[in-house]
């Protein structure tokens, strides 16, 4: 294992992914509204120390050397689909479609009205 991605707490080598690091809130595990700033962190899923996932947050100078070794890393850290737009689309659509429920109940019920005044 290359030593930039892992880290030593007591003696045991453990491995650490690149992540990014925001602040979000969301309702039912879908993402509405995102806020503070986004930063690339090194994490692992194992509890290390007084570390629970997220060791630390990686300087400028680390960024680029990961830029530099790996490639394909953006200078400024970007949110996924999903995390960035996918909640609010999925909101949005829920509304639509209300709306729209809606208008085809009133639609159905004057309908109704219409085929009663008509028999009577």
């Amino acid at each position: 294992m290359d030593d930039q991605y892992t880290i030593e707490y007591n003696g045991i080598r453990y491995h650490v992914d690149l992540g990014i690091k925001h602040d979000q809130l969301s309702i039912f595990w879908v993402p509405l509204f995102n806020y503070g700033s986004e930063k690339y962190v090194m994490f692992t899923d194992e509890k290390i120390g007084e570390y629970d996932g997220i060791c630390q947050e990686l300087s400028r100078a680390e960024i680029e050397y990961l830029q530099d070794t790996i490639g394909g890393i953006p200078s400024e850290p970007q949110l996924p689909f999903w995390d960035a737009w996918g909640g609010k689309l999925l909101v949005l659509l829920i509304i639509v479609g209300l709306f729209f429920i809606g208008r085809l109940r009133e639609s159905d019920e004057d309908f109704s009205e219409q085929v009663k005044e008509s028999t009577v």
